[in-house]
């Protein structure tokens, strides 16, 4: 097993990114930095970020690295591992023209704050004082609920360029593809599903439901799933799932008890 103290986390430093509108993305006024000399982590982590970009913004995100000449106006999301180094991390890393940056490594530490990885539910906040209460028994035993992501998604087809082989052509595109991604059930709203295992203590024994396309184009992802969990002791929970743009949104999940 890898020790904690042997993993380098990876810094990410945002230049006046928090409040550029989606329309900004992909013209060229935000881009992703990374290392001149970039490691597999790196890289990866440069390509993830796009990645989440892409879906939610429709727009491709230029990845650049460290040495390139961008615009004076251009907002930047740099990726780097921390190195020792005379001046600190992101002297070395800055491209001409940047406006401003923020050495995240050492404003985090300031704060007292860390970067986590899992289910996100887990750490946030309200979700745990909630879990706490259930677990005192606030709404006495669960004995139902239901759980959604239901929200917008990208329905552009997958993009190939000439020269990628099959197998380069699912894994830049593999959010598309169920074989690579295990759909947006996996992918997304795996949030849901695991706030009903934390609550109720125990996985579902079994499931039953269906999914569709109806707007999707290539691939083959579905566009929704809507499916009934059985916990045993007479405990079902509806799971019910969409990335479709243009229809109503909901985020959220809902339990009974047998206290309320």
């Amino acid at each position: 097993m890898t020790s904690r103290s042997s993993i380098a986390p990876l810094l990410i430093v945002l230049a006046s990114l928090s409040f550029v509108p989606a329309p900004c993305i992909g013209t060229g006024k935000v881009v992703i930095v990374e290392p001149a000399q970039a490691d597999p982590p790196e890289r990866l982590a440069a390509r993830e970020i796009r990645r989440y970009l892409y879906l939610r913004t429709d727009a491709l995100v230029p990845i650049v690295g460290g040495n390139a000449e961008l615009s004076a106006d251009a907002d930047q999301i740099i990726v780097a591992t921390p190195r020792p180094m005379e001046g600190g991390l992101v002297k070395s890393l800055i491209p001409p023209g940047m406006r401003k940056v923020i050495e995240a490594g050492e404003l985090a530490r300031q704060k007292g704050l860390a970067i986590v990885a899992g289910t996100q539910r887990r750490h946030q906040a309200k979700y745990r004082q909630n879990a706490h209460a259930v677990t005192q028994g606030a709404i006495g035993r669960i004995t139902g609920g239901r759980v959604w992501w239901c929200g917008g998604g990208s329905s552009n087809p997958p993009r190939r360029e000439s020269g990628w082989s099959d197998a380069e052509y699912l894994v830049r595109n593999w959010y598309r593809f169920s074989m690579m991604s295990g759909d947006h059930i996996v992918e997304q709203h795996c949030h849901n599903l695991d706030v009903a295992n934390w609550f109720i203590g125990r996985p579902p024994v079994q499931a039953l439901g269906f999914g569709g396309r109806a707007r999707r184009q290539g691939g083959n992802q579905y566009d929704f799933f809507s499916v009934d969990l059985d916990y045993g002791d007479d405990v079902i929970v509806h799971s019910m799932c969409r990335q479709v743009k243009g229809c109503f949104t909901r985020v959220s999940e809902q339990f009974v008890g047998t206290e309320g």
